[in-house]
């Protein structure tokens, strides 16, 4: 039903290199009956989605090795209904905007780091009582 959480508990993936990050993020889903499965890295990430597949993809798009810009790209094409929020520092290359990529690429949200913890919180909340597919930008 939309407009209430999910009578099951959600599975959130978290791809993020950061400690200071994941525990951020760890706070902004505070007491939440979400199950949080966390990744350091996009190649563990991506063997997460395959394994546990989560109802919500939260990940850092600068990652070392497999790049966040190209796990949001193979999580959609495996699975194009999954949400996925995408992170970052502001870039300082005008040219070069990360999460304006992750958009394109069907991101359902960004937020540029430090991340707001009540922020993120709502946003995942608001994502999870949704029944309604993720809106792509494109």
């Amino acid at each position: 039903m939309e407009g209430e959480l999910n009578r099951d508990m959600s599975t959130i993936l978290l791809i993020e290199i950061d400690p200071f990050t994941r525990d951020k993020i760890r706070t902004a889903l505070g007491d939440t009956d979400h199950r949080l499965i966390e990744a350091g890295d996009g190649e563990v990430g991506l063997t997460y989605f395959r394994s546990h597949n989560p109802d919500l993809v939260l990940t850092e798009v600068s990652l070392p090795g497999r790049g966040g810009l190209e796990v949001i790209a193979e999580i959609l094409a495996a699975r194009p209904q999954t949400k996925v929020f995408a992170f970052s520092l502001p870039s300082r290359n005008a040219c070069v905007d990360l999460l304006d990529t992750a958009k394109r690429l069907g991101a359902t949200r960004t937020f540029s780091k430090p991340i707001d913890a009540q922020e993120l919180g709502e946003a995942i909340q608001d994502e999870l009582r949704s029944d309604e597919p993720p809106t792509r930008h494109q």
